[in-house]
């Protein structure tokens, strides 16, 4: 029977936290259960919907995994000049490697805006079919299911980071969940507290720059 791979990502706009990267390997019976049982793009679903599917996709599915680039490492590689599609290929990459040769058909989600173009980026990992399009989670269940797992291992991460912030300093706001509005009075806080920005907190994003930009200015206009 074919064996068919999703991968999808989630976190890739945050300011704070990991990009976490998901892969589900179904064959097509399993990809019908997964569709009756109401898998979907993680973004339509709630968190407890994402929760119980997560054990579905577990149970129903011939592999699943996640990896993910830490908010740190991501800044050391946008450090080196590699960009964020080229991040989401190291991710992918590090998902893919191990069971490549397994699958029958690779599906995406592209994140290039030339969808084909992102897709022969692991054409020397996958000898059968790659399908790569713009919305993939809402095209295909394999997709969708990789999106799931993804989504919820990042949302657990999040959390954990939160306690993590709570420890360093129970003073400081919640970032909620990491994206810019959220997180901003948490940045703002810690650095104007610290000034620096905590390891958790991608510092190459414009949100970081910003805090930096007018608290390093205001500190300036003070001291003439």
């Amino acid at each position: 029977m074919r064996l068919i791979a999703g991968m999808d990502e989630a976190g890739r706009g945050p300011v704070i936290g990991p990009i976490v990267f998901g892969l589900v390997i179904v064959n097509e019976n399993q990809e019908k259960i997964l569709r009756t049982l109401g898998v979907n793009d993680s973004k339509q679903l709630s968190e407890p919907k994402r929760e119980s599917l997560k054990e579905i996709i577990v149970k129903n599915s011939e592999f699943s995994r996640t990896h993910a680039i830490s908010a740190n490492e991501i800044n050391d590689y946008m450090s080196n000049g590699t960009n964020l599609n080229q991040i989401e290929i190291i991710g992918f990459t590090a998902l893919l490697e191990q069971i490549s040769q397994k699958i029958d058909e690779l599906q995406l989600d592209a994140a290039d805006v030339n969808a084909a173009r992102f897709g022969s980026n692991f054409e020397h990992l996958v000898s059968g079919k790659i399908d790569s399009r713009h919305k993939g989670d809402s095209i295909f269940i394999s997709v969708a299911a990789a999106s799931i797992i993804a989504k919820t291992e990042r949302d657990d991460q999040v959390k954990n980071l939160q306690k993590r912030m709570i420890r360093v300093d129970p003073n400081l706001p919640s970032f909620g969940s990491g994206y810019p509005t959220d997180a901003t009075p948490f940045l703002k806080e810690f650095y104007a507290k610290y000034r620096t920005f905590p390891t958790i907190a991608r510092t190459h994003w414009k949100t970081c720059k910003k805090i930096k930009e007018k608290f390093d200015q205001a500190q300036l206009d003070d001291y003439f």
